[in-house]
């Protein structure tokens, strides 16, 4: 009877995990642009102002390129910020201390908006697929990344690799 028991119970929960699983591919947005000939596909963002995000794009000769984008909000504008760094879970930072920051004034709530992107290389995939990043500062401001945002990110970063 115990056996019995066990066995429904594992069989119960394995069904619970089976829903629990996400295919966060799902997530990301296709656009097609016909008049340019271009398709793009777009990660959630992390927020509405302090964000970070991917980009696919697609040419229409159907050369592919990925760009990864962070932004944030500040009350001063420096319209000489420069430098993206991107902390991993295990310590590890990448520096891109002449990465350029654009800053536009947004209204008097939100102040002063900046923003960077960066086409992403063969070599950056390996840590960005691996590994979950916990914060990035852009303009002298670093945000924190929750750690269910990281994991989606991570399976993100995944997804979007292999889209055509």
């Amino acid at each position: 009877m115990k056996k019995i028991l066990f066995a429904a119970f594992l069989i119960l929960g394995s069904f619970g995990l089976a829903q629990a699983q996400t295919d966060y591919c799902k997530d990301i947005k296709k656009e097609v642009d016909e008049m340019k000939g271009k398709t793009s596909f777009t990660t959630p963002r992390m927020g509405r102002l302090d964000n970070m995000y991917l980009l696919k794009n697609f040419s229409p000769d159907g050369t592919g390129y990925i760009s990864i984008f962070f932004s944030t909000t500040k009350e001063d504008a420096a319209y000489d910020f420069s430098g993206l760094y991107i902390k991993f879970n295990d310590g590890s930072v990448l520096r891109y201390g002449d990465q350029s920051i654009d800053c536009s004034y947004l209204n008097a709530d939100d102040h002063y908006f900046y923003i960077t992107g960066r086409l992403l290389l063969e070599d950056d995939f390996v840590s960005f697929k691996t590994k979950k990043i916990v914060s990035f500062q852009i303009a002298n401001k670093t945000l924190p990344i929750t750690d269910a945002f990281a994991t989606k990110f991570m399976a993100w970063v995944n997804c979007i690799i292999d889209l055509k």
